[in-house]
């Protein structure tokens, strides 16, 4: 486990991953991906969250981004941790084949170490076919962004 102190983290301390992929709103964490990649973080765009595990190792926060089909309203943002993502929807509501939860959970079977993970989702449509984000799924870029970018602040971490 990364050992955590009063210290807040650097941003080499945090790392980024976006769950998604090139086809329409499902593309929604990947594009906030591209909008934080000059800020000197740690960004890393995924399609599986079996994928999660090869990057959860000597970090004190993860964050991974995703978005969501639950029967919210679209745009609708929601935060999870590691610990309370199996008792709500968003455990088994990924856009992704496999489970958030399930990722998490092996990762640390396997003895990556890695400190508290937090996960932003946000509600979007059908993901439809073809490269481009509806006007919709936009607006949830521009969301989750925001989220993100609130969360480092309320993290002490400068970007």
């Amino acid at each position: 486990m990364v050992e955590e102190t009063d210290q807040q983290p650097d941003v080499a301390d945090i790392r980024i991953l976006a769950l998604g992929s090139p086809h329409g709103d499902d593309r929604v964490a990947w594009c906030v991906a591209e909008r934080l990649q000059g800020d000197r973080l740690t960004v890393q765009k995924i399609a599986c969250p079996w994928d999660l595990i090869d990057h959860l190792h000597s970090v004190k926060k993860v964050l991974i981004l995703d978005t969501c089909r639950s029967g919210a309203p679209v745009g609708t943002l929601i935060r999870r941790n590691e610990h309370n993502l199996e008792e709500s929807w968003l455990g088994y509501a990924s856009t992704h084949a496999g489970s958030i939860s399930e990722s998490l959970r092996l990762a640390r079977v396997l003895g990556r170490h890695f400190g508290e993970a937090t996960v932003l989702a946000v509600e979007i449509d059908e993901p439809l076919t073809g490269g481009e984000v509806s006007p919709a799924a936009s607006d949830c870029v521009r969301k989750l962004e925001a989220e993100v970018r609130q969360t480092l602040l309320h993290w002490n971490v400068t970007q």
